[in-house]
């Protein structure tokens, strides 16, 4: 850590000493040369520093580095989507005063992209058929095969 506060003191002191010098130094062809030394000068004051860099300065020790990467496998993708897809059309069906149903979601998941190849639903209670349908074509985007169990 001692090596990070003596390269930003050393920087800060250069930069420093340059600003007054730029100040002072005449303007026309020899003010161009001396802008150009003092350029090399603080340049060099960044870069000198580290030919003397040391690893040991650092303590590297208490830093982890994650190797293993998993990544969920398709299949609990699947699952957690299908879960997420009932709740919505569950939610949906509560909004409409439905309490006995069944659903059944159809997906795949192929290059880690989920798609909804089938929903099927089956309602217990009131025929609301195409009411059902549409709400949940609207609010999720999926065309649900609604149909009355009833009978």
């Amino acid at each position: 850590m001692s090596f990070i506060k003596e390269w930003a003191l050393s920087v800060t002191a250069t930069i420093l000493i340059s600003a007054v010098l730029s100040v002072l130094i005449p303007t026309g062809s020899m003010g161009k040369m001396y802008k150009t030394v003092i350029a090399v000068f603080i340049f060099a004051s960044f870069i000198i520093p580290f030919t003397s860099f040391n690893t040991s300065d650092f303590d590297f020790s208490d830093l982890s580095v994650q190797t293993d990467f998993s990544f969920e496998s398709e299949e609990v993708i699947k699952n957690n989507y299908d879960n997420m897809i009932v709740a919505q059309i569950e939610k949906i069906l509560k909004e409409c005063d439905l309490d006995k149903y069944d659903i059944e979601v159809k997906s795949q998941v192929k290059d880690y992209e989920y798609s909804v190849t089938e929903c099927n639903i089956v309602l217990y209670e009131k025929n609301m058929i195409e009411t059902v349908s549409k709400k949940i074509e609207e609010e999720t985007g999926i065309k649900a095969n609604v149909v009355n169990g009833a009978d």
